[in-house]
């Protein structure tokens, strides 16, 4: 009777320790990506027990959630350590560690498969110049900051892209807020613009030699409130990326009801993604009340995307504009020689990952967007880029915002310290990004910005 009873106490434990892995393996699962580095990867495999593997992995897990948040991330860290104490003091059996180990190799093995870093960014489908059909520099507009010429050297010869799509607006988001702008000398032309500025873009793409990479003719289109476009031009064979976009500004009266109603704004996204032209659903929410997005149908979004080969953007241009390019290479938060602005840009992501990492940022619509990229639902990481600090050249200081920083030069110490800076800051988004995409199943070829030019080029023609 004691024997039985001594091993109906080890079954007991055993059962009770397979269900707390368990719940351990879905932290592993979620977040792994965020500490598996190669320091970390080094140490793993350079032990050869497997139990002392776990131990490992727990610690290291355990270790991130202290140093990320302590608050935020208290039943992970109870739950973890709990567990290294019990390993510690109870032998599990041979079956249950080899088990465990398995599972981890399982989970390692999918994030050494698809681990997406930035050498596999091969370009932006979402950018914005200040040329204009009239030759009048666009300020005040949603238009860009940067000529053309510029933005494609650039993205090629520095950054190391293999296209990007230059898909300017097709008429001004915010007329009244652009002509304020001027006050009493208002100049209509730099909002009241319509498809010739489009095609004068085109005009200058055309009149490069030799690009450093592959161009795409784009154009970032307005849904109106009916559903209809307001450009003809994504019908013309000319266009090769259609991004599609709600700005509720662009008519106040028409978009009163539709930007505070979730079934409202759910049926015109599903009309901007249906229309056969369109490649990119873009920023869906913006301008609209914080909670409606959390509300629209994402089942029928996701569902429609996949239909009709539409991509869903991750707009990150609050991310790079606002947190990094206006708040982390000012040397008058974080002077030049500080490594602060690192935790500062790791503390902003977790705590306001919706506004950062768009769609992806917000945990619920992350959940609900996770069974269809199995199935085919592809996004678009892009940066809605309007100007950037590195885009110069003596073309480019002539314009409103790069006044800013037109005593930089590629030679300037400064400059040097901010791209480095930049560049470890892209670092820390990727492993953000990294973990996303482990928890969600997303590989790079749900991710339309990894594609080679000609797959790219396939997928925008919506050929099969």
């Amino acid at each position: 009777m004691a024997r039985r009873k001594v091993l109906d106490e080890l079954a007991d434990e055993e059962a009770g320790l397979r269900s707390h892995w368990y719940d351990i393996l879905k932290y592993v699962k979620k977040d792994l990506a965020y500490v598996w580095d190669d320091k970390v990867k080094s140490d793993f495999e350079a032990i050869k027990i497997e139990l002392e593997r776990i131990m490992h992995i727990l610690r290291e897990l355990s270790s991130h959630y202290k140093s990320t948040d302590n608050e935020a991330y208290a039943q992970e860290i109870k739950e973890i350590d709990r567990l290294m104490d019990y390993l510690k003091e109870v032998q599990a059996s041979k079956e249950w560690v080899r088990g465990a180990h398995k599972s981890l190799q399982r989970v390692i093995g999918y994030i050494e498969k698809n681990k997406i870093n930035i050498r596999q960014y091969q370009g932006d489908l979402h950018i914005h110049s200040q040329d204009s059909s009239e030759g009048v520099p666009i300020s005040g507009s949603n238009c860009g900051g940067l000529p053309v010429v510029e933005i494609i050297r650039y993205a090629g010869t520095r950054m190391g892209q293999k296209f990007i799509a230059m898909t300017d607006h097709s008429r001004d988001a915010d007329v009244k807020s652009a002509l304020e702008y001027w006050g009493p000398k208002g100049k209509p032309e730099v909002a009241e613009y319509g498809d010739g500025r489009v095609l004068s873009v085109y005009q200058r793409i055309d009149a490069i030699k030799n690009p450093s990479l592959k161009v795409f003719k784009g154009i970032e289109v307005n849904l109106l409130p009916d559903g209809e476009f307001d450009s003809k031009l994504p019908s013309s064979s000319e266009v090769k990326c259609v991004n599609c976009s709600i700005h509720p500004n662009l008519d106040r009266e028409g978009f009163a009801e539709i930007k505070h109603d979730p079934k409202l704004y759910t049926e015109l996204v599903l009309k901007g993604i249906q229309n056969p032209h369109t490649n990119i659903m873009c920023h869906i929410g913006y301008g609209c009340d914080p909670g409606l997005i959390d509300a629209l149908d994402w089942g029928r979004i996701c569902s429609e995307a996949i239909s009709n080969r539409v991509a869903i953007e991750i707009n990150v241009l609050p991310l790079v504009k606002k947190l990094i390019f206006d708040e982390i290479l000012d040397f008058g938060k974080f002077k030049a020689n500080s490594t602060d602005y690192r935790d500062y840009l790791r503390g902003k992501l977790s705590e306001e990952s919706s506004t950062y990492i768009g769609l992806l940022g917000d945990s619920q619509i992350r959940q609900m967007m996770t069974p269809y990229f199995p199935n085919g639902l592809r996004i678009a990481i892009n940066t809605d880029q309007h100007w950037s600090p590195f885009i110069g050249g003596e073309d480019a200081k002539r314009y409103g915002w790069f006044r800013k920083f037109s005593n930089l030069s590629s030679r300037n110490s400064d400059f040097r310290i901010k791209r480095i800076r930049f560049f470890v800051c892209l670092k820390i988004v990727e492993k953000e990004f990294q973990g996303i995409f482990s928890e969600v199943g997303i590989t790079s070829e749900n991710i339309i910005n990894s594609y080679p030019p000609k797959k790219l080029a396939t997928f925008l023609e919506k050929a099969a």
